[in-house]
């Protein structure tokens, strides 16, 4: 379940900066968008990103013992806390894979359980 949640939020974390980049690219973007996005969405999503890896990763690790998605997982989640201080392009891309690197994780993480 843990795993299942990981992959929804990290799911969300690309899909946000997907269409955050269509927005803005798109001439869609307004100036109070990008402010709620940069300064309420994406800690948000680190938060919840960071809590459930917190609950997934250590106790799958204590079954499986597999360092592999528990180094994923931190891999994944420094690159979108990083992203919370570079450029908005940077930000954009590094976020983007960075997510992708999560659902990596659980997926594997999520397999190593059965």
């Amino acid at each position: 379940m843990k795993d299942r949640l990981g992959i929804l939020f990290s799911g969300l974390c690309v899909v946000h900066c997907v269409l955050f980049s269509l927005f803005l690219w798109g001439g869609v973007g307004s100036i109070g968008f990008i402010a709620v996005s940069e300064e309420l969405i994406h800690p948000m999503l680190l938060l919840l990103v960071f809590i459930i890896g917190l609950l997934s990763f250590p106790s799958a690790y204590n079954k499986h013992k597999q360092k592999g998605p528990i180094l994923l997982g931190i891999f994944g989640t420094t690159g979108l806390f990083v992203g919370l201080f570079i450029p908005i392009l940077f930000e954009i891309l590094l976020t983007t894979l960075s997510g992708t690197v999560l659902i990596t994780a659980h997926l594997w993480n999520f397999r190593l359980n059965r």
